[in-house]
């Protein structure tokens, strides 16, 4: 399933092309109705067939933002807190604590995480069938 089908108005698609996922998969019209907008789909722009590329994620750059809230809130921080936020910041290396507490609330090794977020892992992943019968 691509989308959860316990939202209203969505349904599986039956491939990951433009014109497959955008109106067939997501039914907008109650949405753009509550919300007083003239038309429908026919009124917005549709992506290339073969969809947009997208920026890979990158772990260092997306921890500024929380190296900032870090560095401006020191009191709430745990003991350890420097070594975590150093690794995933990519300013040091992973040691065992970061790995095991990476573990414990992830389920995986830093080196898993950072490729998770990053993306690295979807070329790896199990390519979607369809729960259709023939």
């Amino acid at each position: 399933m691509l989308l959860g089908t316990a939202c209203v108005g969505v349904r599986d698609a039956e491939s990951l092309d433009a014109p497959s996922v955008t109106p067939p998969a997501i039914d907008t019209a109650p949405t753009l109705r509550a919300i007083g907008f003239p038309g429908g789909l026919e009124n917005f722009s549709q992506p290339p067939r073969q969809g947009v590329s997208m920026a890979r994620a990158d772990l260092a750059t997306m921890m500024q933002g929380v190296l900032r809230e870090a560095e401006n809130n020191r009191e709430s921080l745990a003991p350890k807190a420097d070594d975590m936020l150093g690794v995933l910041a990519g300013t040091r290396p992973t040691d065992a604590a970061v790995d095991a507490a990476l573990e414990i609330g992830e389920g995986m090794n830093f080196s898993q995480f950072k490729a998770a977020v990053e993306r690295l892992d979807a070329a790896r992943a199990p390519t979607r069938t369809s729960s259709k019968s023939t």
